[in-house]
């Protein structure tokens, strides 16, 4: 676990290769759940065969997996402002473990907060990438 007092301090993690000791996983229960909100209809997400987890799922568990990485104290809130780049690699079946990486490729300071771009990618057992993306959040003073 990387603990930050502050957002500014992410500039010294700069282009690291840095990974989640959390795994990601999409169980079959979290799969139900999702399809039940998101009112998704397509056969082949259906959890009672070889589900394949919707992209936007995977997406959703994200912060969970970040955070058991990275701690940034020092600000009121952060959000999360836009993903870039989000390219789908390789389908994710329920229950399938994957593990995450991310660096970060950008800080900037503007008035009343900080923004940071990490590079993210989701890959599977073979060190396969099944998703890659932008995240940009603004950590707010």
């Amino acid at each position: 676990m990387i603990c930050l007092s502050e957002a500014d301090a992410l500039a010294s993690l700069l282009g690291r290769d840095l990974h989640c000791p959390k795994p990601l996983c999409a169980s079959h229960a979290a799969l139900s759940a999702f399809l039940a909100v998101s009112q998704d209809r397509q056969p082949i997400h259906d959890p009672a065969g070889e589900a394949l987890v919707p992209a936007n799922l995977l997406l959703s568990l994200l912060p969970c997996v970040l955070q058991s990485a990275l701690q940034v104290g020092g600000h009121s809130a952060c959000y999360t402002v836009g993903y870039d780049r989000i390219r789908f690699r390789r389908p994710v079946r329920a229950g399938q473990v994957l593990q995450v990486r991310f660096s970060v490729q950008q800080v900037r300071r503007r008035a009343g907060g900080v923004y940071a771009s990490l590079d993210i990618a989701i890959y599977d057992e073979q060190g396969r990438d099944t998703l890659t993306l932008r995240q940009r959040d603004y950590y707010l003073d």
